[in-house]
């Protein structure tokens, strides 16, 4: 990157930096081609990625078999990420948040990756839904990280045969050194890797349900 291109880049992530998170804004219609339908049904995640103002972001999607309940049991239940999220080396609710969907749930978490350990703070909140439920969150992280701040939501809805449509969507502010082609080709890897991750974690403890364990 050159002088003047890190120079502009740094200049629009401070300007992003301070956006506040739209807590209360309704939940964002979703709507399917053909083609990612009949992808997810086939048992595929469904990526779509965009460049942000200071960072990646992107949608990634996936048909789980499991009920809506099930799944947001996953979703609120932090303290059991450390068991199924890869370089999750510890993860907690804090004092007294409560796994609530209609409340705000404060947690953190502790990602190492090649020795290195960073922490983060994250606070998710129910937004509003007239079809299934969102919950929008951030995170912060305590500490040097090439990341400086990250937003998005889950959200579910009902699909037929019992189905849940699960959506986890993030908005990554990055450092202003790092080039743009490494935070989306990590966003790229990760994000769709990460929503299969939890449904599957539902779908397993789903099956467990059924057979009475």
């Amino acid at each position: 990157m050159t002088l003047p291109g890190a120079l502009a880049a740094l200049l629009t992530r401070l300007a992003s930096a301070a956006e506040p998170v739209l807590w209360d804004e309704p939940a964002p219609v979703l709507e399917l081609t053909d083609a990612e339908r009949a992808r997810l049904d086939a048992g595929e995640v469904v990526w779509r990625a965009d460049l942000n103002k200071g960072g990646s972001a992107g949608r990634s999607m996936v048909l789980v078999r499991a009920s809506e309940e099930q799944v947001w049991d996953v979703i609120l239940n932090p303290d059991d990420y450390v068991l199924f999220l890869p370089y999750v080396t510890a993860s907690w609710a804090e004092p007294g948040g409560q796994p609530c969907p209609q409340d705000r749930l404060r947690w953190g978490m502790e990602l190492t990756t090649k020795g290195v350990v960073t922490r983060y703070a994250v606070e998710s909140r129910a937004a509003p839904s007239t079809t299934g439920r969102t919950m929008r969150w951030e995170m912060i992280p305590s500490g040097a990280s090439p990341m400086s701040r990250a937003t998005g939501y889950w959200m579910s809805l009902p699909w037929a045969d019992g189905r849940t449509l699960l959506v986890y969507a993030v908005d990554v502010e990055t450092a202003w050194w790092l080039p743009v082609m490494v935070h989306q080709t990590a966003a790229d890897r990760g994000l769709p890797t990460t929503v299969a991750l939890f449904g599957r974690r539902a779908e397993k403890l789903s099956v467990q349900v059924q057979e009475g364990r």
